[in-house]
């Protein structure tokens, strides 16, 4: 677990960070609020991110996910604002509500291939991402998924979709 240790380093000015190989689960909120922090290398042993583990990181710029990785629960990486482009892990088949929530500055996101379901308000509010190319594995959007991303000018949906929630897609402008 990743967590409860991490209280101690709450006030210092963390600007880079690298996981200890060995940790399997990164505990909810365990860096949330940590607006100096800006690169953040996670080992091949984490297997699960926690709600809200990098909640409202403001300028946290590049995040290395593992292919270990299988789970990210809702709202992992919301209100980091000055992240620029994330590469999913393969195993990765579910995004939960408000993963991305508000990353106002990413534009690129490669999905992997095996997801199958993009959560309520994913994507709300990343007014920057201009596209997107959706695995034929997702067979669900959720509500206000794309809420909000004014420059989603192209978006590939996938072949086997069977839902898309309301307003999944509002206010993308472009």
């Amino acid at each position: 677990y990743f967590g409860i240790r991490f209280f101690s380093l709450r006030n210092k000015k963390i600007i880079k960070y690298t996981i200890e190989k060995g940790l399997e689960i990164i505990c909810d909120n365990a860096f949330c609020n940590l607006p100096n922090l800006a690169e953040v290398t996670i080992p091949d042993t984490v297997k699960v991110i926690g709600i809200g583990a990098f909640l409202n990181c403001v300028n946290l710029r590049k995040v290395t996910l593992p292919d270990s990785l299988v789970v990210m629960m809702d709202g992992a990486f919301s209100g980091c604002l000055s992240l620029q482009s994330i590469s999913l892990p393969e195993h990765i088949k579910r995004l939960g509500a408000g993963i991305f929530a508000e990353c106002s500055k990413l534009t690129d996101v490669i999905m992997p291939k095996e997801l199958n379901m993009i959560g309520d308000s994913a994507f709300r509010g990343c007014g920057s991402l201009k596209q997107l190319d959706m695995p034929d594995s997702v067979v669900s959007i959720g509500d206000y998924a794309f809420t909000d991303c004014f420059d989603l000018k192209e978006i590939r949906l996938s072949k086997e979709l069977r839902r898309i929630g309301n307003s999944a897609f509002l206010n993308c402008l472009s």
